[in-house]
């Protein structure tokens, strides 16, 4: 599982005068919750840019007084205006507990519908799936190359090991559309739709 280190200084004062004066200096108030106790600390706005705006699933190795923790982000908050982030909550992972989260989907290959022609369509980017920190893997790969005109690969097709995808397995990951050109010529003359 891929991190990112997270520089974390605890909060002492609470509440929204605090939050207020921490935003102005450049912090993002932060809470870690899911171990003994919540942790309130403050990081860098900076630091967490990587962490946030990556399409890339990575934990957050956060160091608070010397103590290391694995998160992940649970919810984030920003200004309605201006689009500042505002506040995070983490989630502390640990091991031989299970978590739910969303993972990125990674297409790869080139499929056999799209050689002859025909046009991927992609349906899921995200899957929300269950697993424990020792098994938590940093994207689903999905294989399009036996993938034919007209067919389409669902959540059900996938066998991953010792992650539970939540997602129904009914649900569409990717289609190979046939296009109107290759349709018609598969109409025979003279006939009518």
């Amino acid at each position: 599982m891929r991190t990112i280190d997270i520089q974390g200084v605890v909060r002492n004062t609470l509440g929204e005068n605090a939050a207020k004066k921490n935003r102005k200096e450049g912090l993002v108030p932060c809470v870690l919750y899911g171990g003994d106790k919540n942790h309130h600390f403050t990081v860098i706005e900076s630091d967490l840019h990587k962490l946030i705006y990556n399409p890339d699933f990575h934990a957050a190795k956060i160091n608070l007084d010397g103590k290391e923790s694995i998160a992940i982000i649970k919810e984030t908050q920003f200004h309605p205006v201006s689009d500042a982030l505002l506040h995070v909550d983490f989630f502390e992972l640990k091991e031989g507990k299970k978590i739910t989260l969303e993972l990125p989907v990674r297409y790869i290959g080139t499929a056999k519908g799209v050689r002859v022609g025909g046009k991927l369509v992609t349906k899921q980017r995200r899957l929300k799936v269950k697993s424990t920190l020792e098994n938590l893997i940093p994207e689903i790969s999905v294989d399009l190359t036996e993938l034919d005109l007209g067919k389409t690969i669902k959540v059900g097709d996938l066998k991953l090991e010792n992650v539970e995808i939540v997602n129904s397995p009914s649900t569409p990951l990717a289609t190979i559309e046939i296009p109107r050109s290759m349709r018609s010529e598969a109409t025979p003359v003279g006939k009518k739709k």
